[in-house]
């Protein structure tokens, strides 16, 4: 987190004042996608486990991750890295 305070500060010229709105700004939509994207998706997307009756109760227990939360997870990984490799760039 430090390059993203002292990279404007540096490149823009930003006071205290811009950059705790930038940080603030940024957290703010991680915090909504956090609490409200992430959960539509999850819903939208995910595999009704509780759908099919034609299983054992045992078998319906899902092993391991489910694809879409890997999918999420490399999504997110990749979207942070290339974050701050636009910074370092």
């Amino acid at each position: 987190m430090d390059v993203l305070i002292l990279y404007p500060q540096m490149v823009y010229k930003w006071g205290n004042v811009e950059n705790n709105l930038f940080m603030s700004l940024v957290n703010a939509f991680r915090a909504a996608v956090s609490t409200l994207a992430l959960p539509v998706m999850v819903k939208t997307f995910r595999y009704d486990m509780h759908s099919t009756t034609s299983y054992p109760e045992s078998s319906r227990t899902p092993m391991g991750a489910q694809p879409l939360d890997r999918a999420l997870i490399c999504t997110a990984v990749l979207l942070e890295l290339a974050g701050y490799v636009g910074y370092a760039v």
